[in-house]
């Protein structure tokens, strides 16, 4: 991603609607402390009581012993307020820096100080978390928007002991457009009709199939489960994992 892409990809998702809030992370952080808190409150059961959001949030991997896990494409933190809570500790990623600074806020709100890190994301094969590594990688409706997912999830192995992804499906294409899913959405006349309905800044989306998603695994690694996410199938969520020698 150059730089003119990379600021452009910044600019929507700046727009509202962030995180699905329809809000842009301006407005949170104008709010005096007590508004804050009243707002996330307010946000976090307005989110959850989504029943696609529902369903996802019954998949997170907050199960098991505690883990460290990165939250990559935070957004305003509504994931990582999950982890933490569930015990976990948790690390902070995002292409907007403004959203890292609601995300860290609404953490603030719920517990002062839980957050381990915050990364400024590029969404490339380059970005660096130092000298960590995380039990999991958590990534909510990031992989659809990004066209080098293959790069991203290449430097993202290179951290990680598993990988965590809710992607859009071949299901949300065929409701969408009406017609079959291609080889190559880009190339298809109704690949903008598709990020029009599934991107509502307009920025750019695909879809994935467990087999699609196969082909740009990292190697030495395997798609380990793929669940389709309720009421409606276009969401599904996919793990990763390092294939095991037998």
């Amino acid at each position: 991603m150059d730089r003119l892409e990379r600021e452009a990809a910044i600019e929507a998702w700046s727009r509202p609607p962030v995180a699905g809030v329809n809000l842009s992370p301006l407005v949170p952080l104008g709010l005096t402390d007590p508004m804050f808190k009243t707002w996330l409150h307010r946000t976090r059961r307005a989110h959850w009581a989504q029943p696609r959001a529902a369903h996802i949030r019954k998949l997170l991997p907050v199960d098991g012993p505690t883990k460290r896990i990165l939250d990559y494409g935070c957004g305003f933190g509504m994931d990582a307020l999950e982890y933490i809570e569930a015990g976990h500790e948790v690390s902070i990623a995002d292409i907007n820096p403004l959203n890292l600074a609601v995300a860290r806020r609404a953490v603030n709100v719920i517990k002062p100080g839980a957050l381990d890190q915050m990364y400024v994301s590029s969404l490339e094969e380059h970005d660096s978390y130092g000298f960590f590594h995380f039990s999991v990688v958590s990534m909510n409706g990031v992989l659809h928007h990004v066209k080098d997912a293959h790069l991203l999830l290449g430097n993202l192995a290179g951290y990680a002991n598993g990988i965590w992804a809710m992607v859009y499906t071949d299901q949300a294409w065929r409701d969408v457009t009406k017609s079959e899913p291609p080889e190559y959405p880009e190339k298809h006349p109704q690949f903008q009709q598709f990020v029009s309905a599934m991107d509502e800044n307009g920025h750019w989306a695909t879809f994935y199939t467990k087999e699609s998603l196969t082909g740009i695994t990292p190697k030495g690694w395997r798609v380990s489960s793929w669940a389709p996410v309720e009421p409606d199938g276009w969401f599904a969520v996919a793990t990763f994992e390092p294939k095991h020698e037998t």
